[in-house]
């Protein structure tokens, strides 16, 4: 008897803390797209509805057998109920993917492999244990999917900058060093590295806050501004380099443009008692001339501050054309 008691204790808690890692995951994609913990105080009242209704469910199979049951041989059985318990879990799949769908454009494919990892091992391991009742791999799928994400949010902290979301200085040397050494010449290879205009006088007479508040506005211009698969990276204080990898067929000018366009579409907006403005430097990197990684930084460096020299003296903000 005692042990009967103790097999159906288990299996209710079993099933009640089943949905739990769904819910969480789905709030933890919600916070990783939007950055905002007020935002997912607002949705956990709403995502939480699917698990509260399975976990009814699973209290009330203790009197109704409905999603399951222990039968007198002190087995585990399922209840007519089970399919529809099961519906709740694959909710939060809807609402996970519908999300990285929408926002995909918006997510680097790492990290979105990562994330749909997560989703992809419990959901075979739940076709696998639906085929095979007698044991149980949703969990060791979830544990594995856990492994994933921490070493994901582990691979952030190293390789991505604290206050913009960006790539940072480790991480740009890293790409650069490897793009180089492996570059071809059969697609051209440009970046391009911009700094903040009068951001000391930003902190000076705003304060630190909004300093920060600029570099993170500065960053999300850059995101809006170039595809997923190019590298953004915060080079240091207001600085940030983008690598572009394109065919040659592509206007260098248009991609820079692009950029001045959209920060000045940013100053419209009218969001800052101060406008964002930046000096740009820019350049294709030629293999002929074997530069390192450091020095074709340093070349590009040279030329922003040339941009910034003019900025200083009034002249006007264009960036040159330069090919090295």
């Amino acid at each position: 008897m005692l042990l009967r008691e103790l097999n159906i204790s288990l299996t209710t808690i079993y099933f009640i803390l089943n949905p739990m890692p769904y819910m969480l995951w789905s709030l933890y994609i919600d916070f990783y797209i939007h950055k905002s913990i007020r935002r997912v105080r607002k949705l956990v009242k709403i995502i939480a509805i699917s698990s509260i209704i399975s976990i009814i469910l699973c209290i009330f199979s203790l009197f109704n057998k409905g999603v399951f049951y222990i039968d007198e041989n002190n087995f585990y059985r399922r209840g007519h109920l089970f399919l529809l318990n099961a519906v709740f879990y694959y909710l939060y799949y809807i609402i996970v993917y519908g999300q990285l769908i929408y926002e995909r454009k918006n997510i680097r494919k790492g990290d979105l492999l990562s994330i749909l990892s997560f989703g992809i091992l419990p959901a075979i391991a739940g076709v696998i244990q639906t085929l095979n009742t007698n044991k149980a791999h949703i969990w060791l799928a979830i544990s594995f999917s856990c492994l994933i994400i921490y070493l994901n949010i582990q691979n952030s902290e190293i390789n991505q900058d604290y206050l913009t979301g960006l790539y940072n200085r480790r991480q740009l040397d890293m790409y650069l060093r490897n793009s180089i050494k492996n570059y071809n010449g059969k697609e051209s290879l440009l970046l391009i590295m911009i700094d903040i205009d009068f951001f000391k006088e930003i902190n000076d007479f705003y304060g630190h806050m909004e300093g920060d508040s600029a570099l993170k506005y500065t960053a999300d211009i850059l995101v809006d501004s170039f595809r997923s698969e190019d590298f953004i990276s915060r080079y240091g204080g207001d600085e940030f380099v983008i690598i572009v990898k394109y065919c040659k067929g592509n206007c260098s000018e248009s991609i820079v443009n692009r950029l001045k366009a959209n920060f000045q579409e940013f100053n419209k907006l009218g969001l800052k008692p101060y406008e964002m403005n930046i000096s740009i430097g820019w350049g294709i990197y030629d293999l002929d001339l074997n530069m390192t990684a450091d020095e074709f930084i340093m070349h590009v460096d040279q030329l922003m501050y040339k941009d910034k020299n003019r900025m200083d003296r009034g002249m006007d903000l264009n960036c040159a054309n330069n090919i090295i």
